[in-house]
């Protein structure tokens, strides 16, 4: 059984108590600066954190306990929970994708072209969106790719919150010359998704480690039908 971490103080009473009987003499009291109160709250510090250290790994022997956080040991860096799924062949965390939607802009001048990079926000969200290439104004709607860029969360707008039905409206930063300042939503060409959060990659992985590949046994379809993109669950 695994003991719980001891406080500071109560260590240093111990190691205090113990120094005393191995010296074989009996003090009724210590004074706070004497060389053993001193020396036993030294000692207490350093193996406080001998427990708290072996906690920790002991936590990590476990995929279920074990951390996604980057730990640096010898100057190698890994994520113990990553390395657990690693070595069972589960994918790394399924990262957020960023929406690339088709949007039509009406052009109030038919001359020049909308350069790449262009910004736009949606007012509900706040989610900032780039164009994607050059878009030459040769007509009186011309039809543009954009794809949601920035937000204020630092995902660079990545995520379902990127997503718009067609006929939702963008409207450019700033106002530009020969086109109007609010554009249409005709249609989505990348639909943005949320990464897969922690919980749910750790379960993917001790899915794995709790059902091996059996040679084509029911759990090795459910886990194969599970790999497919978009397949939530095989019953």
């Amino acid at each position: 059984m695994i003991p719980t971490v001891p406080s500071t103080k109560d260590l240093a009473a111990t190691i205090q108590a113990q120094i005393i009987a191995g010296l074989g003499v009996t003090l009724s009291r210590l004074l706070p600066k004497s060389f053993i109160a001193v020396l036993s709250k030294t000692i207490a510090a350093v193996a406080v954190i001998h427990y708290k250290l072996g906690g920790f790994w002991f936590l990590q022997m476990f995929v279920r306990t074990a951390t996604y956080s980057e730990v640096t040991v010898n100057g190698t860096t890994v994520r113990p929970l990553l390395e657990w799924g690693r070595q069972v062949g589960v994918t790394d965390p399924k990262a957020a994708t960023q929406a690339e939607l088709i949007v039509d802009i009406d052009v109030l001048a038919q001359f020049g072209s909308l350069q790449a990079g262009s910004q736009l926000t949606n007012a509900s969200t706040g989610i900032i969106y780039i164009t994607i290439g050059e878009v030459l104004l040769n007509a009186a709607v011309v039809s543009a790719s954009v794809r949601a860029a920035n937000d204020n969360t630092g995902t660079l707008g990545a995520g379902d919150i990127g997503n718009i039905a067609d006929g939702g409206t963008l409207t450019f930063v700033n106002s530009l010359e020969n086109v109007s300042k609010i554009v249409t939503v005709t249609s989505t060409t990348v639909t943005g998704a949320d990464g897969e959060s922690i919980d749910d990659y750790r379960q993917r992985v001790l899915d794995k480690w709790q059902k091996p590949p059996q040679g084509g046994a029911y759990s090795d379809y459910e886990l194969w039908g599970e790999e497919a993109a978009g397949i939530v669950n095989i019953y």
